[in-house]
């Protein structure tokens, strides 16, 4: 399955595939226990701009929040949750 985004050009519409899940996101940050916008460029190829929207978009949803150490950023209980939402459901998905 294909995951994108379409963009709107001078009326032609161009499709640009994400470079990052938010499951993968959040697969990073559990890895890491906690993670700053440079890892998310570092692994993901992103641009400081979109790294720090993409935690933005998580931190709203209430996925992620913010550590005491500044730039840093660690799951929410929530985050956590979802994360293992997501991971057993591809678990199911692999034995069939």
């Amino acid at each position: 399955m294909f995951r994108g985004t379409t963009l709107f050009k001078l009326g032609k519409r161009e499709w640009r595939p994400y470079k990052a899940s938010k499951k993968e996101v959040l697969s990073l940050i559990e890895e890491k226990e906690a993670a700053t916008i440079y890892d998310l460029v570092e692994r993901f190829d992103l641009s400081y701009k979109g790294a720090a929207n993409r935690l933005y978009l998580l931190h709203k949803g209430g996925l992620v929040q913010p550590l005491l150490q500044r730039g840093t950023w660690g799951l929410t209980r929530l985050g956590e949750e979802r994360l293992t939402y997501w991971e057993g459901k591809d678990d199911r998905r692999k034995r069939k």
